[in-house]
C-alpha cells in the first residue's frame, strides 16, 4: 500500500496494544484504520467530537490508500494545534511525523482513569479472557 503523503511503500507493525498500524519509513507518517486510534490511545472514540470538528474540516486533495476516498484535515480537538487527516470514506486516520506524540499528550488529558479501566476490561473480555475477581458494579454498555 502506498503512503498518502509521499507515495512510499507503507510497512505494518503490530503494537503491544494489539493494534496493527501502517507506517511510512520515508516520511514517518502513521495510518490507523477506523477505531484504531481509540484502541491504541485508550479513548472512547477516534476523534472526541467528530461532528464539531467536521465543521472546520478542509479537503486536502489527497486520496486514502485503503479506499481511494478523499482525505479531509480537521482539528483533533477544538482549540488545539493538532490537525489530523481523516478519510471521508473509511474513516482511517493519518498522523504526520511529529503528530503522534502530540496526540499522546492530548489523549492523556481526555479521559478519566475509570473510563480507561472499563474500556481495557471490555477489550480483554472481547478477546475471550476473564478477569478473576472482577465484578462489575454496573452492566456493560
Amino acid at each position: 500500500m502506498k503512503c498518502p503523503k509521499c507515495s512510499g511503500e507503507l510497512s505494518s507493525l503490530g503494537t503491544s496494544e494489539g493494534v496493527t498500524v501502517d507506517f511510512c519509513p520515508g516520511c514517518k507518517g502513521v495510518l490507523f484504520d477506523s477505531g484504531e486510534v481509540a484502541e491504541y490511545f485508550e479513548l472512547s472514540a477516534d476523534i472526541p467530537d467528530l461532528k464539531a470538528d467536521l465543521k472546520s474540516a478542509r479537503r486536502t486533495g489527497i486520496s486514502c490508500p485503503k479506499c481511494a476516498s478523499p482525505w479531509i484535515e480537521l482539528p483533533y480537538t477544538p482549540g488545539d494545534d493538532l490537525r489530523i487527516d481523516l478519510c471521508s470514506g473509511c474513516r482511517a486516520v493519518w498522523l504526520d511525523a511529529g503528530e503522534f506524540p502530540k496526540l499522546e499528550r492530548i489523549a492523556a488529558s481526555l479521559d478519566n482513569p475509570s473510563s480507561k479501566l472499563m474500556r481495557a476490561v471490555r477489550n480483554i473480555e472481547r478477546k475471550g479472557y476473564r478477569i478473576i475477581g472482577w465484578k462489575r458494579s454496573r452492566p456493560d454498555r
